[in-house]
């Protein structure tokens, strides 16, 4: 067998181990992955409008809804959510959960949406 080929069987096996590796069930990112697509399929919001650099209010809200659940069930650093959030440095994560904030105590519709994503994740963790 070449190096060649010895260098491509390891670099495969390695690869396969990374993917046979379980994730762990409280990985920050795979929480924050697993919040924006609830939320998305709760308000019927595409996960890349959530994602995206969009401030129209029909994308931010859900982004919103998204940064305030991740904040508050505490799925990691802020810098670790702004990446995950596309790219986001930390002054726009805390910016929307600030507006996030304000929503909640002026929309009841979004208070509403936020109460039933945290319950909803309170959920899974029970279990």
């Amino acid at each position: 067998m070449s190096a060649v080929d010895m260098a491509v069987r390891s670099a495969l096996n390695l690869m396969v181990a990374q993917l046979a590796a379980p994730v762990p069930a409280f990985a920050p990112g795979r929480r924050v992955a697993e919040i924006i697509g609830e939320v998305a399929f709760q308000t019927g919001v595409r996960r890349a409008d959530i994602l995206g650099p969009s401030r129209r209010y029909e994308h931010f809200r859900p982004r919103a809804a998204a940064v305030w659940l991740a904040m508050e069930l505490r799925c990691g650093s802020v810098p670790m959510i702004g990446r995950a959030f596309g790219g986001r440095d930390h002054s726009s994560i805390y910016n929307a959960r600030r507006r996030a904030k304000e929503l909640r105590q002026s929309d009841p519709a979004f208070r509403c949406l936020t109460d039933r994503l945290l319950q909803h994740f309170r959920d899974l963790e029970e279990d």
